[in-house]
């Protein structure tokens, strides 16, 4: 049976290692939910089902779906040209579009990447999307021709955080929160 299972794997979780929280709904009803091991160890701190746990690059399906929702209300088009967004980024003979970005297709260079290179790798320093934005207009080259290649870059991603912000005005983190997550009834959910 699969609780059974699922019940089996969360047992692998002991109290003084790493944890894993997990809940299923179905028909919205909780069917499975459970947390084990470590939320943090350095302070020792257990995870419980009310812990909040950073969702890493998982979270970039939020980011496009808010770029989506501008999409469909027409307030961009996917197939718009990114420097109507970013003058500021050089015009390197090929447009790079709005879908590029979704898509990982952009030829961007990842960020972090750059920032690494230059001695500050992330998590040495916190950096703003406007400071990942000033690291990408900096780049003289792309990675490769727009639409040419799948390469994951995660200043798609930080562009398309702007983007939102350029058009409406707020944060990407009030955007989803007030069109994304609070419809969604994911009242708990926020952006670091």
């Amino acid at each position: 049976d699969t609780l059974e299972i699922l019940h089996k794997i969360m047992s692998s979780y002991t109290d003084n290692i790493p944890g894993a929280q997990v809940s299923i709904t179905r028909n919205n009803k909780i069917i499975f939910e459970s947390a084990k091991g470590l939320a943090n160890l350095e302070y020792n701190a257990p995870l419980t089902l009310q812990s909040k746990l950073e969702a890493g690059s998982v979270s970039k399906q939020f980011t496009a779906a808010a770029i989506l929702l501008l999409s469909q209300e027409g307030k961009l088009s996917l197939q718009d040209d990114i420097r109507k967004y970013f003058p500021e980024i050089p015009d390197y003979g090929h447009t790079i579009t709005v879908s590029h970005l979704l898509h990982h297709t952009s030829g961007l260079k990842d960020w972090g990447s750059i920032a690494e290179i230059a001695g500050w790798p992330r998590g040495t320093k916190a950096y703003s999307n406007e400071d990942v934005l000033v690291i990408i207009a900096a780049q003289k080259t792309l990675s490769n021709i727009p639409g040419d290649e799948f390469i994951y870059s995660n200043s798609n991603y930080n562009l398309q955080a702007l983007i939102v912000k350029r058009i409406t005005g707020l944060e990407l983190s009030a955007f989803t929160k007030k069109y994304i997550f609070i419809p969604a009834g994911m009242t708990n959910t926020e952006w670091r």
